[in-house]
């Protein structure tokens, strides 16, 4: 299950209960969505999205072949990515507002561990494993939310260390 809490008063807003282990969890922009990853290991995964002013459960995302590992909103909220345990390894990216695949990213060499979107919301950028070269940046024009289009994308990796997690700054 997943939990909201007030930060302030710590007290607990809502409970979603989802079909599995909740692995990771992530708030759409303007807050109205929560998603939640779930999956139990080498089995497949899901993502839940919920509405939070009702705790109505939206679309149920399926095609992960392994738990989810980690979620994150493209900064306006259209788009969602989630990424694939050591089965999967794939990070899949959604429209949120209809739960209707856009893109499924494979070549991953590891599991995937953490999934962000900059903030102008063109670049996807997926940590993996550590025994494996952990950033994966993919470059596209989201014109179209219905559409992604590999063909389009840059695609280019590093080794920058063990990386669990993946963040964004204006320098």
């Amino acid at each position: 299950e997943a939990r909201v809490w007030d930060t302030r008063s710590g007290a607990l807003r809502r409970t979603l209960a989802a079909r599995g282990p909740v692995r990771a969890v992530a708030f759409s922009p303007d807050g109205s969505m929560l998603a939640s990853g779930s999956g139990e290991f080498g089995k497949s995964g899901e993502v839940s999205l919920w509405n939070l002013a009702t705790g109505d459960l939206l679309p149920t995302l399926t095609g992960h072949t392994d738990l989810v590992s980690c979620l994150a909103f493209s900064p306006d909220g259209k788009l969602l990515a989630s990424g694939g345990w050591v089965q999967d390894r794939t990070v899949r990216v959604w429209n949120a507002q209809s739960g209707s695949p856009v893109a499924t990213i494979t070549g991953h060499s590891a599991a995937v561990m953490g999934v962000r979107f900059s903030p102008d919301g063109q670049t996807l950028a997926s940590a993996i494993d550590l025994d494996a070269p952990p950033l994966d940046v993919l470059r596209a024009a989201f014109t179209d939310f219905d559409k992604f289009d590999l063909a389009q994308a840059e695609r280019a990796s590093g080794r920058f260390g063990a990386l669990a997690t993946v963040s964004y700054t204006h320098l």
